[in-house]
């Protein structure tokens, strides 16, 4: 992931959460805002289970974050788990 790239996916995390501060998206992730700071310092992908998460609690498009998709939220479907898997796969790769 390029460091662009990596800074507009930590800024539509932060949007997604709807946090207004990094201590915030810390809290709303459940992880130390050390965390967030060696993320962002580190810039090497955004963490698969804070999309997990944020999905989870905002039903934001893990896709959308990191530019894959211009969806901002997932509308409920019932996918196949051939269609999870290959979802996860893709944003394992994505992330990596």
């Amino acid at each position: 992931m390029e460091d662009t790239d990596f800074d507009i996916a930590m800024d539509r995390l932060l949007e997604g959460s709807a946090c207004s501060s990094w201590n915030a998206l810390a809290n709303f992730l459940s992880v130390s805002p050390a965390a967030i700071a060696q993320a962002r310092r580190l810039k090497k992908g955004i963490p698969a289970n804070w999309l997990l998460t944020l999905l989870h609690k905002s039903m934001v498009n893990p896709d959308w974050v990191i530019g894959e998709s211009s969806a901002k939220y997932l509308q409920e479907k019932n996918p196949t788990p051939k269609e999870m898997l290959t979802d996860l796969v893709r944003m394992h790769a994505a992330i990596s």
